[in-house]
């Protein structure tokens, strides 16, 4: 996890580096690739409007949005796999509840039933998903 805040750090110095606001990328020449390497990549490395850190933000940004997309999977696949523990819980506190209810003197279940059906339909819901 510190691995991660650094490289988040790296990423944000890199990103306050690099000049502010929307960027435009415009052809090159008769160049296919415009702005950004190709034949004419020396003609863009002159351009006077690039910093040194416009330069260090784009030489990272493929590696960067790797390293960003990866950790909003780990997130996501993460929040999948808590989701479904809670969802199993749920399921199995029901369940249980079920059988306490069942497990009553009969005098009781009368009041009981309501709840029943309560939990009986919260179980069909949630085993059909």
């Amino acid at each position: 996890m510190a691995d991660n805040k650094k490289r988040l750090q790296q990423i944000r110095e890199r990103l306050d580096g690099a000049t502010p606001g929307k960027w435009e990328l415009y052809p090159v020449g008769n160049s296919d690739t415009g702005g950004i390497g190709g034949a004419e990549e020396s003609a863009v490395a002159e351009d006077p409007e690039m910093s040194v850190g416009d330069w260090v933000f784009l030489g990272h940004s493929r590696a960067d949005v790797e390293f960003l997309l990866d950790l909003v999977d780990n997130s996501q696949s993460k929040n999948s796999r808590e989701a479904e523990i809670k969802y199993e819980a749920a399921i199995s506190a029901l369940k249980t509840a079920r059988m306490f209810f069942e497990e009553l003197p009969a005098k009781y279940l009368k009041e009981a039933a309501d709840t029943l059906e309560m939990i009986d339909v919260a179980l069909e819901e949630l085993e059909q998903k």
